[in-house]
């Protein structure tokens, strides 16, 4: 094979490889599920809230207060406030979404953890509180952290089999150390 082809190709995928990052967890992390949950608002009555993402291929959702509603930082879910008077093609499409109000979440995606930690699953709650200049305004709520059972996440409940034992492998020791002690005293006490 031609040397100088060799290096370039080798010099090519170093450089390929380098820029380019796969959608991988980090060693070490595991996935967890975050969604938003909107409260009920009387701002419903008269407006639609579609969520959509701005770029990848995910399809449009109608916000419905009370459901889970999965979004993505990485793909750039927006909120589209529609009025209820127009009709709405839930078949995405940017140019046509564009005349509408839209508005960020007002939290970023958590998608992984490190694998110490309880936590399972994220849920944010937040409220379509007004419209300001036409646009739909958003305010966070509330943010639980729940583990896999749907309690909500604890070190202390995710340890514990670990605490308890390191606590009474102390006290035995303690009370070893304190035999030891007494029995050495007993010897020197007869010696004397």
């Amino acid at each position: 094979m031609n040397k100088p082809f060799l290096l370039m190709f080798s010099s090519l995928l170093c450089l390929i490889t380098n820029v380019v990052n796969a959608d991988v967890l980090p060693p070490g992390h595991k996935n967890i599920q975050h969604q938003i949950v909107f409260e009920s608002s009387p701002l419903f009555a008269d407006y639609r809230l579609l969520a959509a993402p701005i770029r990848g291929f995910g399809g449009v959702h109608v916000v419905v207060p009370g459901e889970p509603l999965q979004f993505s930082s990485k793909y750039g879910t927006q909120f589209y406030l529609v009025p209820k008077s127009e009709t709405v093609d839930l078949k995405f499409d940017r140019d046509s979404f564009k005349r509408w109000p839209s508005v960020h979440p007002p939290v970023s995606q958590v998608s992984s953890v490190p694998a110490a930690n309880p936590v399972a699953t994220i849920t944010t709650t937040v409220r379509f509180s007004e419209v300001n200049d036409g646009k739909p305004v958003i305010i966070l709520v509330d943010h639980k952290e729940l583990d896999s059972i749907g309690l909500e996440a604890s070190y202390w409940r995710a340890y514990w089999w670990l605490v308890i034992p390191v606590i009474g492998g102390v006290a035995l020791l303690a009370f070893a150390y304190r035999g030891i002690q007494t029995r050495s005293k007993l010897s020197s006490i007869q010696e004397n």
